[in-house]
């Protein structure tokens, strides 16, 4: 780059830099949302699993006590994962620049 009128050496540096942001209202009160909802999926998944639990309990004494124990197994039940959902973004861009020639 030639700096007219200056008669100094320097250099002229621009950076493209580009960047996913979530740090909004709009993204905030959504995770929050989310979140609340997250956790109530969860305490509704734990009742499941102590109700099927107990349920479990209850068949095995049932077997148990018409000697059938040997014949009882109990059943197996995968439970799905419950997670939040990631948080909203905004693509953010920017040029850093920087000229050293004073």
């Amino acid at each position: 780059m030639h700096y007219y009128k200056v008669p100094r050496l320097g250099s002229y540096l621009a950076i493209r830099l580009e960047y996913d942001s979530c740090l909004n209202e709009a993204a905030f009160d959504a995770g929050v949302k989310d979140m609340g909802d997250v956790q109530k999926r969860m305490r509704e998944q734990e009742e499941e699993k102590a109700e099927f639990e107990k349920a479990e309990a209850a068949a095995a004494e049932e077997k148990a006590q018409n000697d059938e124990a040997s014949e009882y197994k109990n059943e197996d039940k995968e439970w799905p994962e419950i997670v939040a959902e990631p948080f909203q973004k905004t693509k953010v861009q920017f040029v850093v620049c920087l000229n050293s020639c004073g």
